[in-house]
C-alpha cells in the first residue's frame, strides 16, 4: 500500500529507516522503503550500504547528483505502492504512530501534509542558532494555522499524495540547486484544484546547519525563486509579496542601497549568539533584490 521515498545526500538514514521499517510492519500494510543516494560522499555511502540487508527496503546509489527535484521523480517513478511518502533525509517521526496516522487519513484525491518540528532546547552549538531559531519561529505550524492558508503552509519535507496524481505532475527539474522547489509543487497543486489536507503529524528535523551553510543555501534559494519570479511560473510567497509592496512604491533602489551599506551589520547579528529574525529577513530581500537585478 505505502513506498516511503527518502533522496539521502550526505546524512546517515539507517536510525530513520530502522523506525519506518518497524512502524510499517505494526501497520500491517504491504510497503516498501526506498532510499536513492544521490552523490554523497564515500563516507555516508559506506554507512547507509547497511539498508540492503533490511526487509522491504530499497537502497540505490546515483552515479551522479541529480538534483533535489529530479532524485524524488526517480523514486517516485520506480515506486510500487498507491500511497507515495516523501520524507528528507535529516528527519525523524515525532511519534510512534507516525506512519498509522497518514494511512489512516490518506485518500486517492488529495494531498497530506504532518507538518515540521524542531527540538525545543536551544542547540548547545551556537553556530546552529539561526537556523533552529528560523525553524522554531516559521516553520513549526499546527496544522490549524496550516489550513488558513494551505497552499502556502505546504512544504515537501514530509508529504504522502498518490502516486497517479503525483506522476501527472512530478517536481520541476528546472531548479537544480537548493530552493523552491516545494513552492513550485504546491503552485502547481493549487493551479489544479488539488486539495492539500493539513494534519498534526509532524516530523522532526534533525539536521541543523552551520549559519554559514544555512545562509549560502537561502542565496540558492533566493537565487532559484528570482529565476521563478521572472519566468511565466505563477508563485506565491510572502517575500514576494513584499517585493510587489516596494516596487509599486518606487522603493527598490533605495532598500537595496541601504541593504549593501547595512550587509556587514546583518551578518554580524545572524552570525551572533542573539540572531534576530527581522534581520534574516531584510538580508534575504536584499539577495533577493540582488538577483533581481542579474
Amino acid at each position: 500500500m505505502i513506498s516511503v521515498l527518502i533522496p539521502i545526500f550526505n546524512f546517515n538514514v539507517c536510525p530513520l529507516v530502522a523506525e519506518l521499517q518497524q512502524q510499517c510492519r505494526e501497520c500491517g500494510v504491504p510497503f516498501e522503503i526506498r532510499c536513492y543516494d544521490d552523490g554523497s560522499t564515500a563516507y555516508y555511502k559506506e554507512i547507509n550500504r547497511s539498508l540492503n540487508y533490511l526487509e522491504g527496503v530499497c537502497y540505490r546509489e546515483m552515479p551522479e547528483n541529480k538534483g533535489r527535484a529530479a532524485i524524488r521523480n526517480a523514486l517516485a517513478a520506480d515506486a510500487l505502492f498507491d500511497a507515495l511518502l516523501f520524507l528528507d533525509n535529516d528527519g525523524l517521526p515525532e511519534n510512534g504512530h507516525f506512519i498509522r496516522n497518514y494511512i489512516e487519513t490518506f485518500d486517492n484525491k488529495s494531498v497530506l501534509y504532518g507538518g515540521r518540528s524542531y527540538q525545543l532546547e536551544p542547540p548547545a552549538d551556537l553556530d546552529l542558532l539561526l537556523h533552529w531559531k528560523y525553524g522554531i519561529k516559521r516553520e513549526v505550524l499546527a496544522a490549524a494555522k496550516r489550513r488558513n492558508n494551505p497552499y502556502h503552509g505546504f512544504q515537501t519535507n514530509n508529504f504522502m499524495i498518490p502516486a497517479t496524481l503525483f506522476r501527472a505532475i512530478t517536481f520541476n527539474e528546472t531548479l537544480k540547486n537548493y530552493g523552491h522547489e516545494d513552492t513550485l509543487f504546491g503552485g502547481e497543486l493549487l493551479k489544479r484544484g488539488v486539495p492539500i489536507i493539513h494534519i498534526d503529524n509532524p516530523y522532526r528535523h534533525i539536521g541543523l546547519e552551520k549559519t554559514a551553510i544555512f545562509l549560502e543555501k537561502q542565496q540558492q534559494a533566493l537565487k532559484n525563486l528570482a529565476f521563478l519570479h521572472q519566468s511565466p511560473m505563477i508563485i506565491r510567497t510572502k517575500l514576494l509579496s513584499f517585493y510587489s509592496f516596494l516596487s509599486n512604491w518606487k522603493l527598490i533602489s533605495l532598500t537595496y542601497l541601504i541593504w549593501k551599506l547595512f550587509k556587514p551589520l546583518l551578518l554580524y547579528n545572524l552570525q551572533s549568539p542573539t540572531p534576530r529574525l527581522i534581520f534574516f529577513d531584510f538580508y534575504r530581500l536584499g539577495w533577493f533584490i540582488y538577483y533581481m537585478r542579474l
